[in-house]
């Protein structure tokens, strides 16, 4: 199935792109007529507008390969060009809080792995969607567990423990988060690893 290749996707990509060229050419004129000028921000913004032109091309379905790892790149661009941008300037731009800029922009590379992500696991729904299940919810202790140490109370109650039983919970928690971590992220892998392997094969077929 090529998900981000119908109707639909392709519209959603060529709208995207276009919003994120046009807001390039905003942000770059603002740190460029700024005083004074915020030059690291318009060259980030560069390869903003590089990766919005080539989300415009997957849209108009002008690359017919590699659209998976063309939208992670693109969406690795602006993901980085949005972060290094935003702490170049501390956050400010024109007199502008950049806040919902960067959240913006940060969604929408969010989405842009998500559709990549999709194109991938659509290729054989029932093997890669059963393992990427499986991953997901091996990794959900983990999260859980890293959540609950973020806690303020969780790391009072610790703290309050002597210092051996604070050794052993602390060698026992990191070998099981690693250890979900692990099967998790092997399980992640190879859903993807299959997805890749169905493409290959047709493309052998093919040839």
């Amino acid at each position: 199935m090529n998900l981000t290749a119908s109707k639909p996707i392709s519209l959603l990509l060529a709208t995207l792109g276009a919003s994120v060229v046009l807001i390039a050419l905003a942000t770059s004129a603002a740190a460029l007529l700024q005083t004074p000028r915020a030059i690291f921000v318009a060259m980030f913004e560069v390869s903003v507008l590089a990766a919005g032109a080539v989300t415009i091309m997957l849209g108009l379905g002008k690359i017919g390969t590699g659209r998976a790892l063309a939208l992670l790149c693109i969406a690795g661009s602006l993901a980085a060009a949005t972060v290094f941008g935003y702490l170049a300037v501390n956050g400010e731009l024109a007199g502008r809080n950049l806040k919902w800029w960067a959240i913006a922009r940060l969604a929408v590379a969010g989405l842009l792995i998500a559709l990549a992500a999709a194109e991938v696991l659509l290729r054989d729904p029932r093997e890669c969607l059963k393992r990427f299940a499986i991953g997901t919810a091996l990794l959900l202790p983990a999260a859980a567990a890293l959540a609950a140490l973020a806690s303020v109370s969780v790391r009072a109650r610790l703290d309050g423990l002597d210092a051996l039983p604070q050794v052993l919970l602390a060698l026992v928690g990191f070998f099981l988060i690693l250890a979900f971590v692990c099967a998790g992220g092997h399980y992640l892998i190879t859903a993807f690893i299959r997805g890749v392997e169905v493409a290959e094969t047709q493309e052998d077929r093919a040839a």
